[in-house]
């Protein structure tokens, strides 16, 4: 109808407008009146968002207290790298510490692996160690995956927990963690995993089951009530018809 009048004010509106036709695929929400129980489910999902709210926020809250624990506990420890042992002497004019700078910072003097990764190493107890003629050096080069695995703030640290807390790829940070760290950064794993992946998300799963329970309940009711209502209003002539039974 929209465009239908501006067609008659103006013609070029038209064409800027026709988007609105979009909107006519809404027609098929038309469909949750006449299926019950896709009725019931839609009810029940909106009865969830309102349900959802607190756990949502416990859910944040323990999001930001994993990642305050990764900042603190793994904060540039996966720019770690195995730097190839510094052979000679500096050029004329150059100072040995100018020299070491730029030897530590060449990519091509840092142990990569045959698909192109630069090696992990700590200098912890039980962590991952480099082979002859490197040492492993701190804060050097930039961190796993193009600089997004990593715990040195707290934006990346909550973006690397909510990967741990939904279990996407999270092996690869464990291995990368375990090998730049200590063996002992298990824990932090295990309980963000247990916590956090199996109650935390399952505690979401739980609401939106009770609420669909809850609406399959008051669904119930209501044809319960309307049932008792008919028999009561109705002649008794009637109920023979299929329509109002």
């Amino acid at each position: 109808y929209i465009t239908l009048i501006l067609q008659t004010i103006n013609h070029k509106v038209v064409s800027d407008i026709t988007g609105l036709r979009t909107f006519r695929v809404l027609r098929a929400l038309r469909t949750l009146s006449i299926i019950p129980g896709l009725k019931t489910m839609v009810n029940a999902l909106l009865r969830a968002l309102r349900m959802l709210i607190s756990v949502l926020i416990l859910i944040l809250f323990c999001l930001w207290i994993f990642s305050q624990a990764g900042v603190q506990l793994f904060g540039g420890t996966l720019r770690h790298k195995c730097v190839l042992q510094i052979y000679g002497s500096p050029a004329f004019g150059k100072t040995y510490d100018e020299f070491y700078a730029e030897h530590i910072l060449n990519s091509d003097n840092w142990f990569a692996k045959s698909n192109g990764d630069y090696v992990l190493c700590g200098n912890a107890t039980g962590a991952g160690t480099c082979p002859s003629n490197y040492t492993c050096l701190p804060d050097i080069g930039g961190n796993p995956n193009h600089g997004y695995t990593n715990f040195d703030n707290i934006g990346w640290s909550m973006l690397i927990s909510f990967q741990l807390l939904t279990q996407d790829y999270w092996e690869d940070v464990y291995n990368k963690v375990i090998r730049a760290h200590s063996p002992w950064t298990v824990i932090y794993f295990i309980v963000i995993n247990f916590f956090g992946s199996l109650y935390l998300m399952n505690l979401m799963l739980a609401v939106v089951a009770s609420a669909y329970e809850l609406e399959v309940k008051n669904t119930g009711k209501v044809i319960s009530h309307l049932a008792l209502v008919t028999q009561t209003e109705l002649p008794d002539h009637i109920y023979h018809i299929p329509y109002c039974a």
